[in-house]
């Protein structure tokens, strides 16, 4: 039985939902101005229970007031060497199959597993999206859009559908997910020049480690 009420539900779905876009946003293509300014002006969460998760909001705080006049220079670079492979040999790659894959290829069966889940769940790509739909930012994405569809479902009282959309965000976390981001935010963190990606791949890698005992709790 869930620990949390219906309407306590639905109020998290929906801030996850948001989280859920901003991650996906900054994985899937470089900052631009309008992702900055909306970063510099967001209230990050205080979680002293989560060191970790916590202190990486803070540096990222620290990072976006420091104004840096190349700021968005020195983060289009730092981004195209971590995820456009501009040096192969220095990326970190945000691909499920390059990780997981014994040869570290593209679009090989990891790429194909993670298609048939899109297939299943009835999710298509964006017409804009050119990233393989094993990319991370494709991934997360996917699980704001099973967030949506679980707040659709609550409003019309499809209690089914609703489980349906956590059951099918939980598999993709641990099927998929918490499989291979944190080998990618290691990556990160080790190859990124800015306090940005580094602090980025933190959050990515703790909250999804965070939201996936949510979900089970629920």
């Amino acid at each position: 039985m869930s620990t949390f009420t219906k309407t306590e539900t639905a109020a998290m779905m929906e801030t996850r939902l948001g989280v859920y876009q901003v991650l996906a946003r900054l994985w899937i293509k470089e900052v631009d101005e309008d992702l900055l300014r909306g970063l510099e002006s967001a209230d990050f969460p205080e979680l002293p229970e989560a060191p970790e998760l916590n202190d990486a909001y803070r540096k990222l705080e620290a990072y976006l007031r420091s104004n840096e006049p190349e700021m968005l220079e020195d983060l289009a670079v730092d981004y195209a060497v971590l995820c456009r492979g501009v040096d192969p040999k220095k990326g970190a790659h945000p691909y499920e199959s390059v990780h997981l894959n014994p040869m570290g290829l593209m679009m090989q069966d990891e790429w194909e597993t993670v298609l048939r889940f899109y297939r299943e769940v009835g999710l298509e790509r964006s017409s804009e999206a050119i990233e393989p739909e094993d990319h991370l930012g494709i991934e997360l994405e996917c699980i704001a859009r099973l967030c949506q569809r679980y707040l659709t479902a609550s409003e019309q009282g499809n209690a089914q559908a609703c489980a349906d959309a956590i059951e099918r965000q939980l598999h993709l976390l641990e099927a998929h997910l918490l499989v291979w981001v944190p080998i990618f935010a290691g990556e990160v963190i080790k190859i990124a020049r800015t306090d940005f990606y580094r602090s980025a791949a933190i959050i990515t890698a703790e909250y999804l480690s965070m939201d996936a005992q949510f979900l089970r709790e629920i």
